[in-house]
């Protein structure tokens, strides 16, 4: 997708960011999020996803940088999986309503995946070719 960067104080405004969907219909989408902001008074920013989305594994936040003085650079690292389907997603970074939130960079990163089901059956039809060619090197 992208890097984008520069500061921006959404303060209770929002920025959206569009995703095209996977061409191919039995498969994923993975999407990972990475949004790099300031906390001190100003709070991190909340994030919306179309429905169909699922969050992977927790939110990775991790301290960038510790400048002198009152408030610090954090980053956020969320995951998620989205259903095979919509046209296309979007991302949308919601700053706090009351306190505002302070971007200093997003960065999207989107993959396509095997739906888990068609990936499992794979790897039941490995076992099972496995399990066929012992038997038949056994007689």
């Amino acid at each position: 997708m992208g890097v984008h960067t520069g500061i921006w104080d959404i303060a209770n405004g929002s920025m959206s960011f569009g995703i095209p969907s996977v061409a191919v219909p039995a498969f994923y989408l993975q999407i990972q999020l990475q949004v790099t902001y300031w906390l001190d008074i100003n709070q991190s920013p909340s994030f919306s996803l179309l429905p169909g989305a699922v969050q992977i594994g927790p939110t990775i936040t991790t301290l960038v940088d510790d400048p002198a003085g009152s408030g610090a650079w954090y980053s956020d690292l969320i995951v998620w999986e989205v259903t095979p389907g919509p046209a296309s997603q979007a991302i949308t970074l919601l700053g706090n309503a009351t306190l505002g939130s302070v971007i200093d960079q997003v960065i999207i990163d989107t993959k396509p995946v095997p739906e888990p089901t068609a990936f499992a059956l794979g790897g039941i039809f490995a076992g099972l070719l496995f399990l066929r060619r012992r038997f038949v090197q056994r007689a």
